[in-house]
């Protein structure tokens, strides 16, 4: 985990603080393992690939404007493979953000499989008011099927569509609700079939404005991905979705992220670190209150 004060909001940062993060490492920091697999640095232009220990996966990240502003507007995509920039084989929804002038916080949490990116305005509350974060998770998903070909993706808002446009509502925490689509998986098989996948329905949503530290005995757990077909809905192949075996019904498990039904930590300094079943998480800061955590120890297996 790194938490940092970046210096501006321009794209070229961003890029940056990923490419560094990822790729070469910094500090005494050092990098996932991933490389970079194609650039136009020019244009902000950039698309890296996790470890090919890992197999197949690839994400693009551009500035909109390819002008470099402050509170610029950034796009990105993930693939299973690339063969050149913009030239995606089995490409997710394309995502897009943009950066307040008082985004200026921000960490990842990752691993060579996948990672987790989030900024922040405040170091006084997890809870932000209304801004544009930045709240996305790219790589593996902790998948059921083995040796999954569709398992690398990209989650951050509720949408079928690419996305040519954001505003502040659209990151993680505040669009995601159950049974909302917050992912494009391709059948197991490895064709290039696709289907949407939902939010666990437990995942709870709704602001709980609740100040301090819950003394209650919490429960959380892992969220999974499910069929948007339904138990009624049917397969490509005409097979009923509860017994696909190219679009299993539950395909696995969003990584690192846990949910709770307690709220609290409306007032608390901010990032929030705790110990849960024996590992150290880190509170995901926006609009639920302390109900949304990353697990900075394990995520697969």
């Amino acid at each position: 985990m790194k938490f940092v004060q970046q210096r501006s909001t321009r794209p070229s940062e961003i890029i940056n603080i990923l490419r560094k993060c990822l790729v070469d490492g910094y500090g005494s920091k050092s990098p996932l393992g991933w490389t970079v697999a194609f650039e136009d640095a020019p244009a902000n232009k950039i698309a890296f690939r996790k470890p090919t220990a890992h197999g197949d996966g690839y994400v693009q990240f551009w500035d909109v404007s390819t002008t470099d502003p402050n509170q610029g507007h950034v796009r990105f995509r993930a693939a299973a493979s690339m063969t050149a920039l913009d030239s995606f084989t089995r490409p997710q929804i394309q995502m897009q953000f943009q950066l307040a002038a008082n985004q200026l916080y921000w960490m990842l949490i990752g691993t060579e499989r996948g990672f987790w990116f989030f900024t922040h305005n405040s170091l006084t509350t997890p809870n932000g008011s209304t801004n544009n974060k930045v709240q996305f998770f790219i790589g593996d998903i902790d998948n059921f099927v083995a040796n999954d070909p569709g398992r690398f993706v990209n989650i951050m808002y509720s949408t079928t569509t690419d996305m040519s446009s954001f505003n502040w509502v659209n990151d993680f925490t505040a669009s995601i609700s159950p049974g909302s689509i917050c992912v494009r998986i391709y059948d197991a098989d490895g064709s290039d079939n696709k289907l949407n996948y939902q939010m666990d329905p437990r995942y709870l949503v709704g602001s709980n404005d609740l100040t301090g530290v819950p003394t209650v005995d919490r429960q959380f757990y892992k969220l999974v991905l499910q069929s948007s077909l339904g138990y009624s809905g049917s397969d490509r192949l005409g097979v009923n979705a509860s017994i696909s075996e190219v679009a299993p019904f539950f395909r696995g498990e969003i990584p690192g992220l846990l949910n709770t039904p307690q709220g609290g930590y409306k007032n608390e300094p901010w990032p929030v670190i705790e110990t849960i079943a024996g590992e150290q998480c880190v509170l995901m800061p926006g609009y639920r209150y302390g109900r949304n955590w990353i697990n900075m120890e394990n995520w697969y297996g």
